[in-house]
């Protein structure tokens, strides 16, 4: 995956790697079935999942954790290292504050 590409998560636009935050809005829950091992309905329930500490923000490490545990190789695109290569998180967290929050993650939280 390229961050922000057009390809696995929406046809319409940019995405993060979580697939929230599309330009043209979230894929559909039956395109999230076959991207994740556990099926998440909204952005505000994924959001949950991954903000283990209840903060109201997701850290890199949390992030990391989920997204090491949800994606499959291939949804996870050219980024073979997810630890290493920090560009699909430093895609989300737009003001650069090390922590991404609700409406970074999704616009619509």
């Amino acid at each position: 995956m390229h961050v922000g590409n057009t390809g696995w998560c929406s046809a319409y636009g940019k995405c993060n790697i979580f697939c929230c935050n599309c330009e043209n809005g979230c894929r559909t829950d039956v395109e999230k079935k076959k991207m994740f091992k556990e099926f998440v309905k909204t952005a505000k329930e994924e959001f949950d999942l991954i903000d283990k500490n209840k903060d109201g923000f997701i850290s890199f490490e949390a992030a990391l954790e989920y997204a090491n545990s949800h994606l499959t190789e291939i949804d996870r695109g050219n980024i073979t290292d997810l630890s290493q290569d920090r560009s699909w998180f430093t895609f989300m967290d737009s003001n650069g504050d090390e922590k991404v929050s609700p409406h970074e993650f999704d616009s619509s939280l």
